[in-house]
C-alpha cells in the first residue's frame, strides 16, 4: 500500500550556535508517494533519487521524527537543522 504525502518546505530560522527553529511552514504543491513500512534509509534513497535530498547527504545524517499515518519531520543531525516535512495528503 502506498501513502501520498505533501511536501513541506520550512523557513528557518537560526545558526549553528544557537540552534534553529521553524519560523513558517508552506505546502509546495509536490505530491511524494511512499509504500507503507518502508525503513529511514528506503524513504531518504526515495526523496534522493527524486531530488530533495542531496545525493551527498549521508543516510545516517537525516533523522526523522514522526508517524508515517500523520506526518514525517526531516531534521539533518550534524547541525539539528530542520529540513522539510511530509504530511499524510489524507489527514
Amino acid at each position: 500500500m502506498k501513502i501520498k504525502y505533501k511536501l513541506v518546505s520550512y523557513d528557518v530560522w537560526g545558526n549553528d550556535e544557537d540552534g534553529y527553529e521553524v519560523n513558517d511552514a508552506h505546502f509546495t504543491g509536490d505530491i511524494i508517494e511512499l509504500e507503507t513500512g518502508m525503513t529511514d534509509e528506503g524513504i531518504i534513497d526515495k526523496l534522493k533519487e527524486e531530488g530533495w535530498v542531496k545525493e551527498t547527504v549521508k543516510n545516517d545524517e537525516i533523522r526523522i521524527d514522526g508517524e508515517e499515518e500523520y506526518s514525517l519531520y526531516f531534521v539533518y543531525e550534524p547541525m539539528e537543522y530542520p529540513m522539510f516535512e511530509l504530511r499524510n495528503e489524507a489527514v
